[in-house]
């Protein structure tokens, strides 16, 4: 480079995921050349190099990769709307959909038009291999390379330059001897997070450690935030740049709705070596084309990238923006469609498999599971929820609404607490055998209703079962009674739903189509578990009895020469076992019957045994630990389980709502014993001091 003399500093335009198939291509064709041309590098303008993500293979019609839920591939002619300023990144989970057969074309269709490329090879050191562009006296050296698990290339196999550690390193110092500065592309990283992740932080301070004067990230779909400092500049996320959302989107509104913010793009102009970077917001049209933001648009992208950077800046504040993403929509709703996709495609174990894998990428362990599953919990109802909505027919759905008899709806609702009267008869026979000492059904009662209204925001019934048990324990001293007593209550309840669904089966016209069969299986399933069961604890009582009593004096610390109640023994009891499955099935009885009155409210005819059969699987349902008070899964199971008797889901989804109310209503009458119950003990304390 010249010196004593200023120049102006040569500057390169990084863009982000460059997607040319479908109605982008048709987009580019249409306009053609020069004003495709146009179109695609506007936002690049005054810029010596244009630095991108070439995110799709470039060929002819290929045979696909199999089990890919995307193979993106673009028409060779898209190219020729390609600037000759292009540096083309190749290092994705993109190019290698068409195989070695599309890469191999790929890299030909490039070369025939002089657009340089990196990142992607016939092999390794192919795709390790530096593109060097000289601007006014300055040598710059690009390299690309992906995320190691995105279709790496060997040492004789075509591929990707894989992000590991050492490979970057050697790389890049060996670009920078070559060089006045080293710019590389990775594309890795959490989807659709605006914010990096640890993993991205640390292979950035690598390669600036390395001697790379900038590192672009792609691959999260939307802009994020920039670092700078004396060893270089980090883009952390650089978006979109051509990308059609309706291809991705299949026709559903929802899903368009996530993918809007691939939609906000920017032009990162970085000028060398300054390292002045400037952020030119732009928006991608319908036909997935870049175009120009409206003043507003262009202030909502800049700010989101100045707060971005802001946090980035901040360990604390990235942290939270990190525990933010993860409960956003936009980022778990189309992850969580993904992974469910990959279920369908591979099954759960290799899902289960990438998915670990992916957090292991992320740099952060299973420390992400947590929150993971806290955001699925209270995510996934409202999903299941909008999927629902969807496909209802709201007009029938109001129609059915109006049509409804008060009366009986107000019958069924009053009827409810009914179903929690013979649970708290239940639960007391359970504590009096297992206690072996006489508890007040007043007691059992005001605290099983409290234990419904604390657990309906808790997963399944474990919020339910934990405060019974607790206030069991605090009553009688003794806390393993009391979880024997909860843990056979929910077995017994089990059995006996499993009874009624094998037993009505033969009896009901229902199609035996894989639901139905699902069913039956598993209800089956569950009978034989629970004869073997049975069949164990008799044959091993007394073992078993001295196992739980020593593991109960270590637990919970048994004061010496105090001999606990056997755990096993009553399970035993006939008395018990007819007592308790009596209670269950009383129970399922009558909720089938307030279920039936519901039916003839909204005036559907439907069988007493169909529902009858349908609650004990309802109840089934309901103890999975994936949705606060059953929410969405309720409505999805009244859906689908009725649907087997020809109810149209309109009228499936009311009924699931008007028994949503009952539970609610139940739910405010232990509201109310609760706030009662706190009331009641400051005076009982004050009498006590005053006496003292």
């Amino acid at each position: 480079m010249k010196t004593g003399e200023v120049q102006p500093q040569p500057m390169v335009c990084c863009l982000g995921d460059t997607v040319p198939i479908g109605r982008a291509e048709e987009g580019i064709r249409r306009l053609g050349g020069t004003a495709a041309a146009i179109r695609l590098w506007k936002p690049a303008a005054s810029s010596e190099v244009i630095f991108l993500n070439l995110e799709a293979a470039i060929c002819g019609p290929l045979p696909p990769r199999a089990g890919k839920r995307f193979n993106l591939r673009g028409d060779p002619s898209v190219l020729d709307a390609f600037d000759p300023r292009v540096i083309a990144g190749l290092a994705n989970n993109h190019v290698m959909d068409y195989g070695e057969a599309g890469l191999a074309e790929t890299l030909d269709q490039l070369d025939a038009r002089g657009i340089r490329h990196v990142g992607a090879g016939r092999a390794l050191d192919e795709a390790r291999q530096p593109a060097f562009v000289e601007v006014r006296g300055l040598r710059l050296a690009f390299l690309a390379a992906a995320d190691p698990r995105f279709s790496p290339a060997g040492n004789r196999t075509p591929g990707t330059f894989p992000a590991i550690p050492e490979f970057l390193a050697e790389s890049i110092a060996a670009a920078r001897c070559e060089a006045d500065a080293v710019i590389i592309a990775l594309h890795a990283g959490m989807e659709f997070s605006s914010v990096p992740f640890p993993s991205t932080a640390r292979v950035a301070d690598l390669c600036l450690d390395a001697g790379a004067r900038l590192v672009v990230f792609h691959h999260a779909h939307c802009p994020s935030g920039w670092r700078q400092d004396e060893r270089g500049l980090v883009l952390f996320g650089t978006g979109k740049h051509v990308f059609s959302a309706a291809d991705f989107a299949g026709g559903s509104r929802l899903i368009d709705r996530w993918l809007q913010p691939a939609r906000r793009g920017a032009a990162w102009r970085v000028s060398l070596p300054s390292l002045s970077v400037r952020p030119e917001p732009f928006v991608i049209g319908e036909d997935g084309l870049p175009g120009d933001a409206t003043e507003e648009e262009a202030r909502s992208i800049r700010d989101d990238i100045a707060r971005n950077s802001r946090r980035i800046a901040r360990p604390p504040a990235l942290a939270a923006a990190r525990a933010q993403t993860l409960l956003r929509p936009s980022f778990l709703g189309p992850n969580l469609e993904a992974y469910l996709d990959m279920v369908r495609r591979h099954g759960l174990r290799l899902t289960w498999a990438a998915l670990r894998g992916g957090l292991r990428a992320q740099g952060a362990g299973f420390r992400l599971l947590p929150v993971l599953r806290q955001a699925l919990f209270w995510l996934l109802p409202v999903l299941i929820l909008a999927v629902i909505f969807r496909r209802i027919d709201w007009p029938m759905f109001r129609e059915n609404f109006t049509r409804a008899a008060p009366g009986l709806v107000l019958l069924g609702l009053l009827y409810y607490p009914l179903v929690i009267l013979v649970g708290a008869l239940r639960w007391r026979l359970l504590l009096e055998q297992f206690h072996r000492e006489r508890v007040g059904y007043g007691f059992a009662l005001k605290h099983y209703w409290i234990g419904l209204a604390l657990g309906l925001f808790g997963p399944a019934s474990i919020g339910w079962d934990a405060y019974r048990l607790v206030a069991a324990g605090r009553h009688f001293g003794r806390y393993a009674p009391g979880a024997a007593a909860i843990v056979t209550e929910k077995l017994l309840a089990l059995v006996t739903c499993a009874v009624l669904v094998v037993g009505l089966y033969p009896l009901l016209p229902i199609e035996a189509g894989p639901a139905a069969r699902a069913v039956l299986t598993t209800a089956c399933a569950l009978l034989g578990a629970a004869g073997l069961l049975f069949l164990f604890l008799l044959l091993a009582r007394r073992r078993l009895d001295r196992f739980v009593s020593a593991l109960a004096a270590r637990l919970l610390r048994r004061a010496p020469g105090t001999e606990p109640p056997s755990l096993i023994e009553p399970v035993t009891s006939w008395r018990l076992l007819r007592g308790t499955l009596g209670l269950s099935l009383a129970n399922l009885l009558i909720a089938a019957l307030g279920n039936q009155i519901f039916f003839r409210a909204v005036g559907w005819p439907i069988p007493y045994l169909a529902n009858l059969f349908v609650l004990p699987v309802l109840m089934f349902v309901f103890l999975l630990p994936i949705s606060f008070g059953s929410l969405g899964i309720r409505e999805g199971a009244y859906i689908l389980l009725y649907g087997l008797f020809g109810v149209p889901p309109e009228t499936a989804l009311l009924v699931s709502f008007f028994n949503l109310a009952g539970l609610l209503f139940n739910t405010s009458i232990g509201v109310i014993l609760m706030a009662a119950q706190g009331w009641m003990r400051p005076r009982t304390h004050e009498t006590r001091t005053g006496n003292g």
